[in-house]
């Protein structure tokens, strides 16, 4: 059909958009995810596809867990995950937290990476606070990503930028 021929990004930018705009179509997220899923479609996914896409069907509130699970197994896969930026895996520990998607082996794979990448001295205040509140919603307590998040927060340039509403 039709959705067979759209791209990662299209993907990800439509459930975006839909997410954006609070339509909840249940048909429409399990077309996606099923076209996300097909086949080797899910290995073309892109960082920001994956941090989109994830986004989306939390901010929807659309628990699929074999999309989540397949999504999450892509993610972990180093060369892949070694590409990511701090807003890109701050946006995945907020949406699987919002959804309530306890994946153990995610987590500890983005925790490993933002601290021994020293990918946490490039988080954004919403970064920091996205990344904390994720871990800590799934009840996964990771100190080493913990302190390194203490200490980022405590350099004096970046305690001056966050806002009560961060």
């Amino acid at each position: 059909g039709f959705l067979s021929a759209f791209k990662p990004q299209e993907i990800a930018n439509t459930a975006w958009a839909f997410a954006t705009l609070g339509l909840k179509n249940e048909e429409l997220m399990t077309a996606l995810a099923m076209r996300t899923m097909h086949k080797n479609f899910l290995s073309t996914l892109n960082p920001q596809a994956l941090a989109t896409l994830v986004g989306a069907y939390a901010r929807l509130g659309v628990k699929n867990e074999a999309l989540m699970t397949a999504l999450a197994k892509r993610i972990v896969q180093e060369l892949l995950l070694s590409t990511f930026t701090c807003s890109d895996i701050a946006k995945i520990a907020r949406a699987y937290a919002t959804l309530r998607i306890k994946d153990e082996q995610l987590m500890a794979a983005v925790a490993r990476f933002a601290v021994q990448e020293r990918v946490v001295s490039t988080c954004k205040p919403q970064d920091i606070a996205s990344l904390a509140w994720g871990y800590a919603t799934l009840g996964i307590l990771d100190s080493a990503l913990m302190a390194a998040l203490a200490q980022q927060t405590m350099q004096n340039d970046l305690r001056v930028t966050f806002t009560s509403q961060q």
